[in-house]
């Protein structure tokens, strides 16, 4: 977790939490999260398809389990995103998330997608992140963030949408 807590070091105001404080009080609120999220009845704008993980046929690489590593991830940004006064809520993690991917590479793009999520919001924004098997095999993990710049890219996406379809009309 190196490049994270450097990362986190250089932003306005941090600090390093402790690891395994942070850990454990994620593990308590896990089920709270997730009873919170499920009673969410609007939908959430999705400006793009997620990512699926997909399991490897590689022999040789040793399942790592995605929910641990999340857990990880968020344990080391929530003190620091508390006190920018943002969120990070990690919501629908089963507790065992088996794929056979290496846990490095995991852990510095899921890092990198989390960290750059938490600089496009605002004060009093959230970064939503969420996980479960994939409907083919292996895992599906969303990052979602209420940042302005995605917003903003949803509308001219939309835009250009309306555009091409008077173009065809």
């Amino acid at each position: 977790m190196r490049y994270s807590e450097e990362t986190l070091k250089r932003m306005p105001k941090s600090t390093h939490p402790d690891h395994e404080s942070v850990r454990s009080q994620l593990s308590d609120n896990l089920s709270q999260k997730l009873e919170s999220f499920s009673l969410k009845s609007k939908d959430l704008e999705m400006p793009m398809p997620p990512i699926a993980l997909a399991p490897l046929r590689q022999e040789g690489i040793r399942p790592c389990n995605i929910s641990d590593v999340l857990v990880d991830l968020v344990g080391a940004v929530v003190p620091l995103a508390h006190e920018q006064k943002r969120a990070v809520l990690l919501s629908e993690v089963p507790r065992s998330l088996q794929v056979p991917i290496e846990e490095p590479a995991l852990r510095q793009a899921l890092g990198n997608l989390i960290e750059g999520a938490l600089l496009r919001i605002q004060a009093g924004g959230k970064v939503e992140i969420i996980a479960s098997g994939a409907p083919a095999g292996g895992a599906l993990v969303i990052i979602d963030d209420d940042g302005l710049d995605m917003h903003y890219m949803v509308c001219v996406m939309k835009s250009i949408q309306y555009h091409d379809h008077r173009d065809n009309a």
